[in-house]
């Protein structure tokens, strides 16, 4: 009984090992390639409107949509690719930032694919003086 305990024991073991070694795919990283997650927009002035882009690839052997942005204040506003984008294609989100109170932000940007995958979060930050 003890010698089957311990063989048991054993293979559980050797399972457990043999499954922790295998790595994690982050599937968001694999599918959409992002040029930069963060944009720093540095020094603006108050009541300066600011627009940037974030650029990604489509690295899915699907075509994919951008389905939704959703901006974290009502202070940035969103654009994004409409229709579909191609494998190997770019699209764009585009974050126009209005800064209305002095002092450091940092505000964020959700985008809903139908890549299958949870929203990827873009982020925007700078100081108003």
């Amino acid at each position: 009984m003890m010698k089957n305990l311990m063989k048991i024991t054993g293979v559980l073991l050797v399972v457990l090992i043999a499954f922790s070694s295998f790595k994690y795919s982050d599937n968001r990283t694999e599918v959409i390639v992002w040029e930069t997650k963060t944009i720093d927009l540095g020094e603006l002035e108050k009541g300066d409107a600011v627009t940037k882009q974030f650029v990604f690839t489509n690295q899915h052997d699907e075509t994919i949509k951008i389905v939704r942005t959703k901006a974290s204040c009502g202070c940035t506003v969103t654009e994004h690719t409409t229709g579909e984008i191609l494998s190997g294609e770019k699209g764009y989100v585009s974050a126009k930032y209005t800064a209305k109170q002095s002092g450091p932000f940092q505000k964020t940007i959700q985008v809903f694919t139908t890549a299958g995958e949870e929203a990827i979060t873009l982020q925007i930050k700078g100081v108003v003086k």
